[in-house]
């Protein structure tokens, strides 16, 4: 059965039906337009992935993104200093790894992670590898590089790290390792790997 809404105004009857697609697609409009208003930042080497869909080119490829809310699989990690869900860790010291397959004509990799530091720890003595080489050194560049930015997401010791990387090879392997006595402890999260082939 069909109910009708009358409008006094146009002398015209809407049945409900109409009603609520109007509105329903009203609703998505304005759920389309903040995905949009709010979507990452497009300059270059941004690290900040969040506020939005992350629109990848035609010549990028999402490997891995984990947000760490189902487990952490295929990492090789140190022993956990606590329990805690949705993150990485977080962890005392030691060292956690995960190698990515990378499609076959990859030129070039973009790793990206949320990075966070407990107790007004600042970094000394994390550092992060990528395929054997050390690319961060106490939250400090280990090679002067433009491709690896380090960005202060909060006061609390939240960090964004973006690593790119050309001609990476079949796979990517990504390392964090806090030596003996470094703080108290740290975690991740977030983790995406993006790799792009040779624009044609």
């Amino acid at each position: 059965m069909e109910l009708l809404h009358s409008s006094h105004a146009s002398g015209r009857q809407l049945s409900v039906d109409w009603t609520l697609i109007a509105i329903t697609t009203v609703a998505a409009a304005l759920l389309v337009g903040t995905m949009v208003r709010t979507g990452p930042d497009t300059v270059p080497g941004d690290p900040v992935r969040m506020g939005g869909l992350q629109v990848l080119a035609e010549n990028e490829h999402l490997v891995s993104f984990e947000d760490f809310s189902f487990g952490a699989q295929d990492w090789d990690a140190a022993r956990p200093a606590g329990r805690m869900t949705g993150v990485l860790g977080p962890f005392a010291q030691g060292a956690v790894t995960k190698d990515f397959v990378l499609p076959a004509d990859t030129a070039r990799v973009e790793v990206a992670f949320d990075l966070r530091l407990t107790g007004g720890w600042t970094g000394e003595g994390l550092s992060v590898s990528v395929n054997g080489q050390p690319v961060i050194e106490d939250l400090s560049l280990a090679q002067a590089s433009g491709d690896v930015v380090i960005r202060d997401r909060d006061a609390e010791g939240g960090y964004s790290v973006w690593i790119a990387l050309d001609d990476p090879g079949a796979a990517l392997s990504l390392r964090l390792e806090a030596t003996e006595g470094a703080g108290p402890t740290w975690m991740i999260d977030n983790v995406s790997v993006v790799a792009s082939t040779a624009a044609s």
